[in-house]
């Protein structure tokens, strides 16, 4: 939170076509660190306090877990979303501005709930990079789940545990070469 309150008053600075001052910048920083911190640190905590553990068998099967990390994302946000609702409330008070108070709610906790989640959980990761970014590259296909289930049919892929993995060296190091070679030449 300390190094989100020093970009924010840079970027809108630069965005004005000014630089802030140093003392500017650093009394953001302490601010937002000392505000924000104990709500997000607040929400995780109970966060983590309501979470389940993952039992072992359902680590079988790679699509229930992302199910199950992406029914904690959920439950990320619900809490963000809450915890600083409450807080916005004390902060804005009941006589304060409305649209304020909606406005800190749900910046706050969907957006610090769903950047947690695309950033640091497994389903976050599946989603930015196998759901988005390597279709739209044309390194996978956009029904990536299928292709996956496809390939472990056929033979061609086995699933350990939550990860896929290739049944035969050989072709692993082919299509490495093949990818190598055809990616060398852009």
């Amino acid at each position: 939170m300390f190094v989100y309150g020093m970009v924010g008053p840079l970027v809108s600075g630069l965005a004005a076509g000014a630089v802030p001052g140093f003392r500017t910048v650093l009394a953001t920083a302490c601010v937002a660190g000392l505000s924000y911190g104990p709500m997000v640190g607040l929400a995780y905590a109970l966060t983590a306090a309501l979470a389940a553990p993952v039992r072992p068998e359902a680590t079988h099967e790679p699509d229930r877990l992302l199910r199950t990390d992406r029914t904690a994302v959920l439950q990320q946000i619900l809490v963000n979303t809450v915890v600083f609702g409450v807080v916005g409330w004390l902060l804005y008070g009941p006589g304060g501005d409305v649209a304020d108070w909606l406005f800190y709610t749900l910046t706050g906790g969907v957006g610090v709930g769903l950047a947690y989640g695309l950033a640091l959980t497994a389903w976050g990761h599946w989603m930015v990079l196998a759901r988005i970014w390597l279709p739209l590259t044309g390194r996978l296909p956009w029904a990536v789940g299928a292709f996956l289930r496809d390939a472990r049919r056929r033979g061609v892929l086995r699933h350990s545990g939550a990860v896929y993995q290739f049944r035969h060296a050989r072709l692993k190091e082919h299509l490495a070469r093949t990818y190598e070679k055809t990616y060398e030449k852009r």
